[in-house]
């Protein structure tokens, strides 16, 4: 789909990824085949993964340069990390050691609910440099957008949610040119 971004284009999701995650296709290099008719031409490719450590996520990673883990800042997704981090190290060593680890981006963050100050303070004490400073604050603009089927940046350009992600790019864009 082109979107009203110069240069933006998606591909979206379907009912079909499920069954394919649930299915007993396992050709971990699928995405990779499929992306490689793309890459001439695309400078960059993103892809939003479930929040899960299945099929589509390994397809995601294995095909990735970078990796990030967007965070809601609860105990179970505290927990969950663990786990994220050692699927990203084990893809690492067994099927893509150019995969880095760019971070984790807590998102959904209010920051008047306590558990959610604590976890970010958690993150912040435990992972240091590895999370993001742009923290991605509960906006209904995000959730209207998604609904509508518009990015954040047209669908409400000055909203906190769009405020946020244009910080989080630049950040994101910071730290993958200090790799170079």
């Amino acid at each position: 789909i082109n979107t009203k971004i110069p240069n933006l284009d998606i591909v979206l999701g379907s009912k079909n990824l499920a069954s394919i995650e649930a299915g007993g296709d396992k050709d971990f290099f699928k995405l990779s085949k499929s992306l490689e008719k793309l890459l001439k031409d695309y400078d960059e490719i993103n892809i939003d993964c479930p929040p899960s450590l299945g099929y589509l996520t390994l397809n995601a990673l294995i095909v990735s340069d970078f990796a990030i883990c967007p965070l809601e800042p609860s105990i179970f997704a505290l927990n969950g990390l663990v786990e994220i981090q050692s699927k990203i190290a084990e893809v690492q060593n067994k099927a893509n050691s150019k995969l880095r680890f760019l971070g984790v981006l807590i998102t959904r963050y209010f920051s008047n609910i306590t558990i959610h100050a604590e976890a970010k303070q958690q993150l912040e004490q435990t992972l240091g440099d590895v999370l993001f400073k742009t923290v991605i604050r509960q906006n209904i603009s995000l959730s209207e957008a998604q609904t509508s089927g518009q990015d954040i940046l047209t669908y409400s350009p000055l909203s906190n949610g769009s405020s946020d992600y244009k910080s989080f790019v630049k950040e994101l864009n910071f730290k993958i040119s200090n790799l170079k």
